[in-house]
């Protein structure tokens, strides 16, 4: 194998990583945010199930 075929199979060999790379951050990135969005409808939800809870008891403490 000379040097010229050794260095074009380094040079995309790396290419391939990197695209690898890219594609494996940006799948993170996205995991991420789903996430983030799924923890801001939790807390959405635990905020008015609270909210609902004080509500409730209120009413009671009034009879």
């Amino acid at each position: 194998m000379d040097g010229l075929t050794l260095a074009l199979l380094l040079i995309v060999a790396v290419i391939i990583g990197r695209s690898w790379q890219w594609h494996r951050d940006r799948a993170a990135r996205r995991l991420a945010r789903h996430l983030d969005q799924a923890n801001a409808a939790m807390d959405e939800i635990t905020r008015k199930r609270r909210d609902a809870e004080d509500k409730i008891r209120r009413f009671k403490e009034k009879q």
